[in-house]
This record gives structure tokens, sequence and C-alpha cells, in this order.
């Protein structure tokens, strides 16, 4: 059963390709007002344009933000906070995999940055209009592929691996699993997901015999629609109503990797990342 989403406004990001767009159409076509985070304004307004005249629901914004500038993110969620005044869902969609490691402009490993630092930072940022919104939901989108954190090395300056990708991917859940204990009786509620393996962009920068498996085997992934299902499920069913802290698959809450329910490793995520994007 599904929820009214009527009124309700949804925030994704990597909303203009992949399982970030398909997430918006499937809200979209719900009836929410949703807001795409987008860093190409341009590739963002087509994508709305295309979303509105599909579903036929006018209530589809832009939200500029650069996921790998904790600058921007800063930006964007005052944009946001200036101009909504709720917020029903978050989804934290965004990830990029590189198979070199590339630097942002604050000095972080990109897949660190991308994939876990910006969700964390721009979760907090919303947090007290995710609360005044309540009942409001979280949800994040992760991975199977899980690793575990070398906290000597996060930006895995000494020695970096394809194991950098998964390690952030064991950052969202970890990163979901300490939040929800955080916002326990708060009204909001925080999910994450992995979507099964689905043809994106993602991997799209890859090279060698990495890059030619990915190509090889595309035919055979799932589509971005099909991937989306569950999180539009978690933004949307009356049957997650109040239930938080759970990692998803096939709308179906299963168990994440053993690692994965560390407390402490939970607990030392949050703190290194709160020294990472300075949050007080």
């Amino acid at each position: 059963m599904t929820i009214s989403m009527n009124k309700r406004f949804c925030l994704v990001t990597g909303a203009t390709s992949g399982l970030g767009e398909a997430t918006a159409r499937g809200l979209a076509a719900l009836g929410a007002h949703v807001i795409l985070a987008c860093r190409d304004v341009k590739k963002g307004l087509v994508i709305a344009d295309s979303i509105k005249m599909t579903t036929g629901n006018r209530n589809i914004d832009i939200l500029q933000v650069d996921l790998a500038s904790l600058a921007s993110i800063r930006c964007a969620a005052q944009e946001f906070r200036e101009k909504y005044d709720k917020l029903h869902v978050l989804v934290n969609c965004a990830a990029v995999i590189h198979s070199e490691r590339i630097l942002t402009g604050d000095g972080f490993e990109s897949m660190m940055a991308v994939n876990h630092l910006a969700p964390f930072l721009l979760t907090h940022l919303l947090l007290d209009v995710l609360k005044n919104s309540a009942p409001s939901r979280i949800i994040n989108y992760t991975s199977a592929v899980q690793e575990e954190l070398d906290f000597d090395d996060l930006m895995s300056s000494n020695n970096f691996s394809r194991k950098m990708y998964g390690r952030t991917k064991m950052a969202n859940v970890l990163f979901t699993y300490e939040l929800s204990h955080r916002l326990e009786g708060s009204g909001v509620t925080v999910n994450c997901l992995h979507p099964g393996v689905v043809r994106t962009r993602l991997g799209r920068d890859m090279t060698g015999m990495l890059k030619l498996v990915i190509t090889l085997m595309l035919p055979f992934f799932l589509s971005a629609a099909k991937g989306a299902e569950t999180a539009v499920y978690l933004a949307s069913s009356a049957e997650v109503e109040g239930v938080t802290g759970k990692y998803y698959t096939k709308k179906k809450a299963v168990a994440s990797s053993q690692a994965s329910y560390d407390e402490a490793v939970m607990r030392r995520l949050w703190e290194a990342s709160e020294k990472l994007v300075n949050i007080n």
C-alpha cells in the first residue's frame, strides 16, 4: 500500500541520470513535489521537462550542487532552506567510481567525498527541515559490495585500490545505522538499499579489464527503473512507516555485511566524518 505523495517534498541527488533519474521519475509519477539535485543545470532542466511530460506532474524543480565540493553542498542546503520549508523524503543516490585516485578541490579522495561525505554533510544540513516535516524518510543508496574501512588511510593516500568503492559503500551502511540510532523518536526514519546490478553510467570512467567486463555484462544488468523500485518503495510504502535502520534489496529487509553492524565502527566513522566536513 502506497501513502499519498501529493504535497510531499522529495529531494533526490544524482537525479540527471541512472538510478537517481529513475527514482525521481518514480516519485513524480506518484504525485510528489520532486527537487532534482544536480551539478549540470542545463541537463537538469532537460530531465525536469522530460519528467513533467511523461508523468504530468509539473512540480519538478532543480537544485544545483556539486557533491564533490563541501562549499557547494553548503550553498545548496542554504538555497533549499530559503526556498522550501518542508522535506519529507531525502534520497542520497549520487555516486562515482574510478579506477585511479582522484582528488577533489577539498583534497579528498573523490569516491569517499561524493559517495559518503557528501550525503553525510547534506543530510546533516537538512536534518532540522526533515524533523520539522516528520514523519519523513531518508533513503541512502549503497551496494552489496561492502569493504571494511581503513581508518588509518580513509582517503587512500598510501595504498589506493579498487576496494575504495566498496569502502564508501560500507560507509553508507554504517552512516545509515548510526543515523537511525541518533534519530530515534524524531519521526525521521533512515534506511539504505542495494538496487541490484543496474545499467547506469556509473563506472564510465573505469579503464582496463574491469571496463571490458562491465561492457560485456551490461546487457544482463537491470534497467535503472527496475533498480530504483526499492528506493521508491522505501519513500512511499505504508509498510515501512516507522521502520528505520534497515538494509533493503528487492523491497525486503535483509542482512548487510557482518562488519557493518559494529557500533564502535559506526561511531568512529561518524566522528571522523564530522571532522572532515568541519561540523562543530
